[in-house]
């Protein structure tokens, strides 16, 4: 049961990622995509950074959650950026 729900607050979580792309901002000319998702986990957070990071081709990602108690932050940047700007 407890490996359903995580399953379908992933999938949930997951059908963010167009409205996250389509409100990407832009500082610099780079992409950043910013938010809090609720009662998302860490794992579900990494997925969700890796998806966005593929489909932004290029630029920073932050995700952060807040489950109960429990706290996520988590950066992702493409690789392109991490070697021009190091």
């Amino acid at each position: 049961m407890e490996q359903q729900i995580q399953k379908l607050k992933r999938q949930n979580a997951l059908s963010y990622i167009d409205s996250l792309v389509d409100g990407a901002t832009h500082v610099d000319g780079i992409k950043i995509v910013a938010s809090c998702i609720e009662n998302t986990d860490r794992d579900s957070l990494k997925q969700m950074v890796d998806t966005l990071k593929s489909q932004l081709k290029s630029g920073v990602v932050t995700l952060a959650s807040v489950s109960g108690e429990d706290a996520a932050f988590i950066v992702g940047v493409t690789s392109d950026l991490v070697e021009k700007r190091g």
